[in-house]
Formats: structure tokens, C-alpha cells, sequence
């Protein structure tokens, strides 16, 4: 019996194995050739949050190193600012402030997400959406006032989740883009003196999404 169960928990494994490495790969590849990144397969000793094997997107954003897996979406991981060479160089430190159970970890060279990734939705993309789309603004001809990334947190039974959208003002007004919603910039409506930040949370309730927490926001300004 124990064999037999063996057997199915390595066959289970495979595909969800397999599953993760494209998400990372995927994300690597919605980035881009000009941002640093490198996919990871990581060795977990410890297997409870995450799996016994481990496929992540490490990427540099806004002085920074961040941390994306296609389950659990991104987060930092970078510990301090102004470290980005040496974080880059010595990645082993920050994955086990992760999660203690990852001991060992390599980065993995081959090919792209493969054909029709660009129309498949990143899972948990939400933060890497909001940086590619981000890149995107500030490389195009139209002047843009203010653009921020503002990462919202939502209540949602005893977790706390989370998620990312763009939020930019241009001679036009204010729009914010959440590639959940749909692809592209949607005017955000602001009642008088609303704060931005406020204005974007009351339209992804609307949305359908949870309330976000009290004081749940960071954010993260550009120009």
C-alpha cells in the first residue's frame, strides 16, 4: 500500500512539476530580454507551503530582486536596497529566508514558455502584468504625470491575498490597468480630492473582488 501510494504521489508530482516550470519560464518571457531574470529549480527539504521541487522567476524590478512562482504569485526578495549586484550574485541566502526548507537550487538555461504563451494568462501574474504593462507606459510617446503600482490586500478567510494593478495619469486623467479585468487602460473615476490609491481600491471592489484590508496597500511611484 505504501508503495502503491508512493507511486501515485511521484506521478502526481510530474505534471505539477512540469506546470510550474512553464509558469516560470512564462514569466521570464513576459519580462523580457532587457530585465534581468533567471528561472530556478529550488529543492525544498521542508515541503508544506511549497512542493519538494520548486520552479520560480527571480527578476531585478525598482532596485530590487522579486520572487514569482506560478502558486503563489510574487514577493520580494531582496532583504535591503542597494544590494542588487550582490543579491544577484548570492541568491542562496534569500531563498532560504523564504522558506527554510529550500537548501539547494540551480538556474536553469533552455528554452522560451513555447508557442501561444503570449495568449495564455500568467498565473498569479498580477504583479509581473503590472510591471511589463509599467515598461510599457513609460517607453511610449505619450507624456505620462504619475504612474504607480499599487498591490492591494484582501481578507480572504484566515489568508491574506494579494494583487497588483497600474495606476497613471496622462494629460487625459486617471486610469488604471488590471490585466484581470481585461487587456488595456480603464479610466479610473475619482470623486473630489479621492487619493488615487483609494480610487483604484473602490474599483476592484466593484470588480467583484474582496474588500481590501484597512491600511492593506503599498505603493510603489514611478514618475
Amino acid at each position: 500500500m505504501k508503495q502503491a501510494l508512493a507511486l501515485w504521489l511521484l506521478l502526481w508530482s510530474v505534471p505539477v512539476a512540469d506546470a510550474s516550470l512553464a509558469a516560470a519560464r512564462q514569466a521570464r518571457d513576459l519580462l523580457g530580454a532587457d530585465v534581468w531574470s533567471r528561472v530556478v529549480r529550488i529543492e525544498n527539504e521542508r515541503p508544506g507551503a511549497y512542493p519538494v521541487e520548486v520552479h520560480a522567476t527571480i527578476f531585478a524590478f525598482n532596485g530590487i530582486l522579486w520572487f514569482y512562482t506560478g502558486s503563489e504569485g510574487t514577493q520580494s526578495l531582496s532583504l535591503r536596497r542597494g544590494r542588487l549586484e550582490r543579491d544577484q550574485a548570492d541568491l542562496q541566502p534569500l531563498l532560504e529566508a523564504i522558506d527554510a526548507g529550500f537548501v539547494r537550487h540551480e538556474v536553469i538555461d533552455g528554452p522560451d514558455a513555447g508557442d501561444g504563451w503570449e495568449e495564455k494568462p500568467l498565473p498569479h501574474g498580477c504583479f509581473i502584468n503590472s510591471v511589463v504593462a509599467l515598461r510599457k507606459l513609460l517607453a511610449g510617446d505619450e507624456p505620462v504625470a504619475r504612474a504607480s503600482l499599487l498591490s492591494y490586500y484582501f481578507e480572504s478567510g484566515r489568508l491574506a491575498k494579494g494583487h497588483t494593478v497600474l495606476v497613471f495619469a496622462t494629460t487625459e486623467g486617471w486610469f488604471f490597468q488590471d490585466e484581470e479585468l481585461g487587456p488595456g487602460p480603464r479610466p479610473l473615476p475619482r470623486m473630489p480630492g479621492e487619493p488615487p490609491a483609494l480610487a483604484a481600491a473602490r474599483a476592484i471592489q466593484r470588480s467583484g473582488r474582496s474588500r481590501p484590508s484597512a491600511g492593506g496597500a503599498v505603493h510603489q511611484s514611478f514618475v
